[in-house]
């Protein structure tokens, strides 16, 4: 399995990462879409921020599906065990 790193523009410092998880029964109406479309407009109105990165599955081929859609990229991936 791989861990991909998807970026886009601004930094989240560690020590305020955040997991969010969206219920099964939730996916496939515009929720994933509105918690990513919140983060990011909390990071673009606090200018200490300078990118949001993402740690996703490569099997999360929703997830990664809509990062891309939000105008995120792959930065690097990596093997975990």
């Amino acid at each position: 399995m791989q861990e991909i790193f998807m970026k886009k523009g601004f930094n989240y410092p560690t020590y305020l990462n955040r997991i969010y998880i969206i219920y099964m029964t939730c996916r496939n109406q515009g929720t994933g879409q509105l918690v990513l479309s919140w983060a990011q407009d909390f990071i673009y109105n606090h200018p200490e921020f300078e990118q949001l990165t993402l740690h996703v599955s490569d099997k999360n081929k929703g997830a990664i599906h809509l990062y891309q859609k939000a105008g995120f990229c792959i930065d690097k991936s990596k093997k975990i065990s």
